[in-house]
């Protein structure tokens, strides 16, 4: 029986019957990343005609240090936090191992990792039921990972046909109890057209075991050509991060555009390594992010009431001649895909900073200037000219319509920026309070994005801002709150109860005000889903200031040169605006080290620091 569904002629048999009568199914995958690589590809042509992508090795050691280090925001299926974490410990040096890590981290096969990871760093420890498995699990350090291997040992151990073994592999994974105890011992004392492993040489025990391994495995087991093709294009994404960052990031973050939360983790990432990201520029900006200098500059495409079709004019324009201001631009423009709304968004997204004029004076000017040159357009098409129409409008005329007026400040301009962006862009306003949070102790929204680092259930305390919220009315009437938050490392969903809500009703109703959260995190088993807060307590935090100062004291004994000379290196080359005491526990004296009195003090620096000293042995106010 056949049904159109959205002009596709579908089958309405189940997918079990369809297997029955022969019919072969297949899943198309449409993978955003495809389209990121791609994207990519052609930003570095522009500097590197011959790249090619395909072209590219596959054991390259800088992708491997990076994927080593965790450093992987953006890359193909290693961008959450237990992924990370799977990734620094296993240190990955082939394809190999990035293929098993994409079948291993999923719910179920998960417990294998740790084995997986010791048997890597510790040949040793590999051992084999019998040798017979040795050639199959070798690559795989003794573990069974993938449904090929399930089928190997089917064939090798208890010499079934390869249509038989694909019986019993996808028996085990559809669970068919019944198939499997059939199954059992067919494996394990043969049939008429297999042997079983006991006539091959393995014992009844070892043979069970073989079977009962198999069968617990079975269930969660990838099938290795599916987890090989997601590790060469998770390895391709690497590569391209790795050795072209800002063309890789500026495809990806043009790739997530209806995503603010993934938009600012990513300009996050690029902050982070040094790299500007510039406001769009009306005579510079193209349709998506591109990489200017040493920086990155804005595509038109995220600013919101800006089309294609109306960048595509502007694009073309400007190549016959730069805009020169805005009334130029506004003459050459309002009669193609333009209104004022597009105007508006364009100047409070920065578009026509370099023109000379503030935002404050564009946004309080450009109505009436539309207006005018419209007008005036109008008038000359319908032949309504005067005397004095034969004279040339100079385009001073309409700028002197436009009032000198003092820029808004800093906040101000974010918020503009905000409505034009729907998120804050170039800036954000708890950039300046990066050294309080990290003093006190504060959570950031992408720490709790690690996973292995903040548990389920761990209480945490936050500043952020709240984006957006939704009401819920509950079967018993109670009023619940899903809100979305935002720091400068991302946003998160908040949920908040009926009594905490009623608490903080006037706070959540206010725009653009700093919020200390204090509350629990609620984290999936599901490595994919991202967590939530519980929030359990909100405050105003608009009386709190940024820190301007801050000292780093390091608890150490006297006599550990070893340890105090550890320290000194790792902060040789940090130099900033922040001290740095030594407090020697034997003596009791603190000392300034001579070498490097100040030094600025960054998250890195404070982690790397815990590590040969001891977290409890470092404080920071």
């Amino acid at each position: 029986p056949l049904v159109k569904n959205d002009n596709y002629v579908v089958t309405q048999y189940a997918k079990d019957n369809l297997e029955s009568l022969g019919l072969l199914k297949m899943d198309f995958l449409g993978l955003r990343y495809l389209t990121v690589i791609d994207d990519c590809v052609k930003e570095v042509r522009r500097r590197n005609p011959d790249f090619d992508i395909n072209c590219i090795p596959d054991d390259d050691e800088a992708v491997y240090r990076m994927l080593s280090s965790a450093d992987t925001n953006g890359v193909f299926q290693f961008e959450s936090g237990g992924m990370k974490s799977v990734l620094s410990r296993l240190k990955p040096t082939s394809l190999e191992d990035i293929t098993a890590v994409i079948s291993l981290y999923r719910p179920g096969p998960m417990q294998s990792i740790p084995v997986y990871i010791s048997n890597k760093h510790n040949p040793s420890k590999i051992t084999y039921k019998t040798e017979l498995l040795r050639d199959i699990l070798d690559v795989t350090y003794g573990c069974i990972v993938y449904q090929e291997q399930v089928m190997q040992i089917c064939r090798k151990v208890a010499g079934y046909s390869y249509g038989r073994a694909d019986l019993v592999r996808r028996a085990m994974a559809k669970k068919k109890k019944e198939v499997m105890e059939k199954e059992r011992s067919a494996f394990i004392y043969g049939t008429d057209t297999n042997c079983g492993a006991v006539n091959n040489g393995v014992s009844e025990e070892v043979a069970t075991a073989i079977f009962d391994e198999m069968s617990s495995f079975a269930t969660y087991a990838f099938n290795k050509s599916h987890a090989a093709a997601y590790a060469y294009l998770a390895y391709q994404t690497a590569y391209l991060r790795c050795h072209y960052y800002k063309e890789y990031m500026v495809a990806l973050i043009s790739s997530v555009l209806d995503s603010p939360g993934k938009l600012l983790e990513y300009i996050s990432d690029l902050k982070g390594k040094g790299i500007r990201v510039l406001p769009p520029d009306i005579n510079a900006s193209m349709h998506s992010f591109t990489v200017e200098g040493n920086d990155i500059r804005f595509g038109l495409l995220a600013i919101r009431n800006i089309g294609r079709n109306l960048i595509s004019e502007i694009i073309r324009e400007r190549s016959v001649r730069p805009f020169s201001d805005i009334s130029d631009f506004i003459t050459r423009l309002s009669c193609k895909e333009m209104n004022k709304r597009a105007v508006e968004s364009l100047i409070k997204a920065g578009s026509f900073d370099n023109f000379g004029c503030s935002r404050r004076a564009l946004v309080s000017s450009y109505e009436n200037l539309y207006d005018n040159i419209v007008e005036s357009r109008s008038r000359n098409l319908d032949g309504q000219m005067g005397f004095f129409d034969f004279v040339e409008t100079d385009k001073s005329e309409h700028n002197s319509n436009i009032a000198d007026m003092p820029e808004f400040n800093s906040l101000q301009l974010m918020r503009l920026e905000k409505e034009a962006f729907g998120y804050y862009a170039t800036g954000h306003p708890l950039d300046s309070f990066d050294q309080y949070i990290r003093i006190n102790g504060l959570t950031k929204i992408a720490d709790i994005a690690e996973k292995e680092q903040i548990k389920d259930g761990e209480k945490i305390c936050m500043l952020a801002m709240l984006s957006s919220k939704k009401l819920h009315t509950t079967k018993n009437g109670k009023t619940m709150c899903f809100a979305l938050f935002e720091d400068v490392s991302g946003q998160m969903e908040g949920i908040i109860f009926d009594e905490v809500y009623r608490d903080s009703v006037t706070l959540l109703s206010a725009e653009d005000i700093m919020l200390m959260l204090n509350g629990s995190v609620s984290a999936s088993d599901n490595p994919d889903e991202p967590a939530k807060l519980i929030v359990n307590r909100i405050e105003s935090a608009d009386g709190i200031k940024p820190s301007a100062f801050r000292t780093l004291y390091i608890n150490v004994s006297s006599n550990d040169k070893r340890l105090i000379s550890e320290i000194i290196s790792l902060l040789t080359g940090k130099s900033g605006n922040e001290e740095i005491r030594l407090c020697f526990s034997d003596t009791r004296k603190v000392s300034v080290i001579n070498e490097i009195p100040n030094v600025n003090i960054t998250k890195e620096i404070l982690s790397e620091l815990s590590k040969i000293c001891g977290k409890s042995n470092i404080i920071l106010k």
